[in-house]
């Protein structure tokens, strides 16, 4: 399915497919700046995401923007849904990225404009996203979201990462073992995923 919006390019959405989402803060301000704050847009998204159906795979969330690798393919059995403990074959259907993203932002603003008093703020800025084409882009994908904690000097380097809670990082580690995550980082090399704004404040 193809959906238009006026100025932007058409979004091609999948069935059974993961989606790469970006999104910054409105201006880049930190209003996720404490883990707290970091928490609760991830459990939004998450909450989200399950009332649509979906699953979280991966995910980052900074003081001004996140990045989540969303929604499912049958024939990777290697990544599983890490928030919501789910067991077996999870059925998909389409996934619809502006629904998804319309309903996390629209949440954490209310959630965030109410704790400080800021009714009507914008918190975000527009989202960028993009369908994961093969197994190399996923795992390459899922690198350089765990490495944003080192990207964003919030983390020293990948062994201070594992203590950034808002970052999947740990909890594939829990899951699949150190090993694992180290051979997956070199073998599929981080390629810069950042997308590029028309304007800053679109």
């Amino acid at each position: 399915m193809i959906r238009r919006y006026p100025h932007r390019p058409a979004h091609l959405y999948r069935t059974d497919a993961l989606y790469f989402l970006t999104a910054r803060t409105w201006s880049g301000l930190p209003v996720l700046a404490t883990e707290g704050r970091r928490q609760l847009a991830l459990d939004v998204m998450d909450r989200v995401a399950r009332e649509m159906g979906q699953s979280l795979y991966a995910w980052f969330v900074g003081p001004n923007h996140y990045h989540v690798l969303i929604g499912g393919q049958v024939n990777q059995p290697s990544l599983h849904p890490l928030l919501g403990a789910t067991t077996g074959v999870v059925t998909l259907g389409r996934f619809d990225a502006g629904r998804f993203v319309n309903r996390t932002h629209s949440v954490i603003s209310t959630l965030l404009n109410r704790a400080d008093g800021t009714r009507g703020r914008r918190v975000f800025n527009q989202y960028w996203d993009r369908c994961v084409r093969s197994e190399g882009e996923m795992y390459a994908i899922l690198n350089y979201i765990h490495q944003n904690p080192v990207k964003h000097g919030l983390a020293s380097d990948l062994h201070a990462a594992r203590l950034y809670l808002a970052c999947s990082l740990h909890a594939f580690e829990a899951r699949y073992g150190q090993d694992w995550v180290g051979e997956c980082l070199a073998r599929y090399p981080v390629t810069d995923y950042t997308p590029i704004a028309e304007t800053p404040d679109e």
